[in-house]
């Protein structure tokens, strides 16, 4: 039988989608293996992803965690900005480049590779400054 999660995408008519866990959180993760369930033109498949697959090293739950509001707030600015830690990068590295893999970007090390490009250039911050300034 298909995997629980990814049937909900194939009755809404989604043509590609997936759904994820490790280490009790629902996304791609860095400190366990990540469970997938895709939908790819009407079948779903079901694999496994490590920091490995997104060429990123692995990080342990605690360096991946935040904090209160106003901590996660700076902890975004500074990622945005070009000035995160490597722990919080990889790991909007790693689900980014999932979510360019369901659109049509197989590759996801180059993924993950692009994302911290983009992160460490500062050019992130930049986008959602002139999104936040439009209203």
């Amino acid at each position: 039988p298909a995997p629980p999660m990814a049937v909900p995408y194939r009755r809404l008519g989604y043509p590609r989608a997936a759904g994820g866990h490790s280490g009790g959180m629902e996304e791609v993760a860095l400190h366990a293996p990540t469970i997938v369930a895709e939908l790819h033109d009407g079948e779903i498949k079901s694999y496994q992803l490590t920091a490995e697959d997104f060429g990123l090293t692995p990080y342990h739950q605690d360096q991946l965690a935040g904090g209160t509001p106003e901590e996660n707030r700076d902890i975004l600015t500074r990622l945005l900005q070009g000035k995160g830690d490597a722990a919080h990068e990889a790991a909007v590295a790693a689900n980014v480049a999932m979510l360019m893999r369901l659109h049509g970007q197989e590759d996801l090390k180059a993924n993950a590779q692009t994302v911290l490009d983009v992160l460490r250039n500062g050019t992130a911050y930049d986008r959602v400054t002139a999104l936040a300034a439009r209203g």
